[in-house]
């Protein structure tokens, strides 16, 4: 993650390889829960959701996703272990709890760059 301010509002929207694979996770899994029946209609409105829902916790980090990649594992963990969800959603999560865990690890291997573009 940066430490620096962005300069434009360009390379505000620029995101690092571990943000990228979070966001687009919690898209997937979102959607694939929007195209079952049974969650269809709760993750549309996911703020009336009861406070303990996975579906609520993983709406609320991809719209405010300062808890970073960490924070993303929790509700997919809790759709995994939730008898609640079962198939796709399951399937989904795993695949997005793996890809997240994967992004962690490759991030802390590939060596820091400075400004100046030199490996630490």
């Amino acid at each position: 993650f940066r430490s620096q301010q962005p300069s434009s509002p360009v390379e505000a929207m620029v995101f690092s390889d571990l943000e990228a694979v979070c966001r687009s996770e919690a898209q997937r899994v979102l959607t694939t829960l929007r195209a079952n029946r049974r969650f269809g209609s709760q993750s549309r409105g996911w703020r009336e959701l009861e406070e303990s829902s996975p579906l609520r916790h993983l709406s609320e980090w991809r719209f405010a996703s300062a808890s970073g990649a960490t924070g993303l594992l929790e509700p997919l963990l809790r759709i995994i272990r939730s008898p609640e969800f079962g198939g796709p959603a399951t399937c989904v999560a795993l695949e997005a709890a793996h890809a997240v865990v994967v992004a962690l690890c490759e991030e802390q291997r590939s060596p820091i760059v400075s400004a100046s573009g030199e490996g630490s």
